[in-house]
């Protein structure tokens, strides 16, 4: 079969409709079969050529099956192939778009949390990349992406994620500017991480360290000056908070999060719009 679509002998379009059936079976198996199916396609044959009308009507028909719980793990699969490897269409004016309408889907139809982790995992990653690659489609709904993000993170703790939900964070804030109107929520949601409580496997030489999810987590914090005002008292108040132990710590952080908030806005110490917090620290 994969052979047919590949020297185009046999159309998606044609595969997807002769699968009406499976499609629509009342049998949870056979749908996510037949979803897998698709999702195998746009994965393998990455040269695939999609028309505007055609990837259209699959980043619809995608999305659409977010409705159907069963076989969401096996939607986000081909959704993930999709944006990976197929360009969507995309249209500055006029109706919304494939990319905005993906990603509205997937906020307004799933409770992100509730998913194992290899599904949020590719959540993330489709966020991260329709951020990237429809910056424009993404500003169209880019309140509704922020809060998304945020809900979508909500009790997060496997390290594999966090690591690529810090980093849409960080994209997140570098693309939206309408992120300010969230500023506390979103410190919020990434501050619970501090300080960094884990333990990687030792027997494992590629599995995420402490340091990576640390050194992640400082640059999320400070990756713009707006955190400021709440990453400052809340440092100061971990301080206060912690051991011995983690004083260092805390302090080293604190200390970072101030270079770079100043490195940002050029502030002195005397005129920092933070200076009663520089004073507590002095």
């Amino acid at each position: 079969l994969l052979e047919d679509v590949q020297c185009k002998k046999l159309s998606l379009e044609l595969i997807v409709k002769n699968m009406g059936e499976a499609l629509t079976s009342d049998d949870d198996l056979t749908r996510a079969r037949g979803i897998s199916l698709i999702h195998e396609i746009l994965s393998k044959i990455t040269t695939l050529e999609l028309s505007p009308p055609n990837a259209s009507t699959f980043a619809q028909f995608l999305a659409a099956r977010l409705l159907d719980f069963p076989t969401v793990p096996n939607v986000i699969a081909a959704i993930n192939s999709l944006v990976s490897h197929h360009r969507l269409f995309y249209q500055v004016e006029g109706s919304p778009t494939n990319p905005d309408f993906i990603a509205t889907a997937i906020f307004s139809e799933l409770h992100i949390p509730s998913f194992r982790q290899p599904v949020r995992k590719l959540i993330y990653e489709i966020l991260e990349k329709l951020l990237s690659l429809y910056p424009g489609a993404m500003k169209n709904i880019s309140r509704d992406f922020v809060v998304g993000v945020i809900q979508a993170m909500d009790m997060e703790k496997d390290p594999r994620n966090l690591l690529i939900s810090f980093e849409l964070i960080r994209s997140t804030v570098a693309t939206l500017p309408e992120f300010s109107e969230f500023t506390e929520e979103l410190f919020e949601v990434i501050a619970c991480y501090f300080p960094i409580s884990f333990k990687p496997d030792p027997s494992d030489p590629a599995a995420i360290t402490k340091e990576d999810l640390e050194e992640s987590l400082l640059r999320t914090m400070c990756c713009t000056a707006d955190f400021a005002k709440y990453c400052i008292p809340f440092l100061l108040d971990r301080a206060q908070e912690v051991g011995p132990d983690e004083k260092l710590l805390v302090f080293q952080a604190l200390a970072y999060c101030i270079e770079q908030y100043h490195n940002q806005f050029q502030y002195t110490v005397h005129t920092h719009p933070f200076q009663k917090e520089f004073g507590a620290i002095w």
